[in-house]
């Protein structure tokens, strides 16, 4: 506590007062029974503050997984109300994702929702985590790389659409577990009026149409937009 430095008759003057920081006063001159009742009602605040502030310490520390699951909550319900999604897969660039009502384009990110056959078999290997899609399985976001009418090629070396060939696109026969990978019939396919071709640009072993083959336009969920990535 702070001691006084100047005293005549009944006024004390004090430098600095010890409760300045609450009452926002400093230097200011009191009676000794006007400075006796500020003292003791400081000081009993002071205590009440202490007090609370250490209750309520004591409750963030217990209830911390709860505000914890609150606030990762009200993140992943703000994020599906703006119709954000994120990507944490290579198969495109990792990040945060809008998602648009809007025709597919060939080079577009597109969010599908998989066969069932095919999901399920994606969900047994690992390569899907549960979602919000049929079975409970979740989309991904893949690149449209043909679009009905067009002419996909596929070789084990890479894939061509109509005639030009695509970086990474070689075909492997085993997933990166060692496990045998079915593939769709290699040689050229032309590409239906429904359906689209998808390929992951960013891993070269992607699951992707190279393997599950194409996909109706009907799955497509949504036009993705990038709106923060990482790679």
């Amino acid at each position: 506590m702070a001691q006084p430095l100047e005293s005549t008759g009944r006024a004390v003057r004090y430098l600095r007062s010890p409760y300045s920081a609450v009452l926002r006063v400093s230097r200011q001159r009191y009676s000794a029974v006007e400075y006796t009742v500020l003292r003791l009602y400081s000081a009993g605040l002071m205590a009440f503050l202490r007090q609370t502030g250490c209750e309520l310490a004591a409750i963030l520390v217990r209830r911390w997984p709860v505000l914890l699951l609150l606030a990762c909550s009200g993140i992943v319900g703000a994020t599906w109300h703006w119709g954000l999604r994120v990507n944490t897969s290579r198969s495109v660039p990792r990040g945060l994702y809008r998602m648009q009502d809007v025709a597919p384009t060939r080079g577009a990110l597109v969010a599908v929702c998989l066969r069932p056959e095919i999901a399920r078999f994606g969900r047994a290997r690992g390569y899907l985590g549960p979602g919000d899609c049929p079975d409970g399985i979740q989309a991904v976001i893949k690149q449209v790389i043909a679009l009905p009418g067009d002419t996909v090629e596929v070789t084990p070396a890479e894939i061509r659409v109509n005639g030009d060939p695509l970086p990474r696109s070689a075909t492997f026969a085993e997933d990166s577990a060692g496990r045998p990978l079915p593939h769709v019939a290699w040689g050229r396919h032309r590409v239906a009026p429904v359906q689209v071709w998808l390929l992951g640009p960013g891993d070269p072993r992607s699951w992707d149409s190279r393997y599950f083959g194409p996909l109706s336009l009907a799955h497509i969920r949504a036009t993705m937009a990038p709106v923060v990535t990482l790679d």
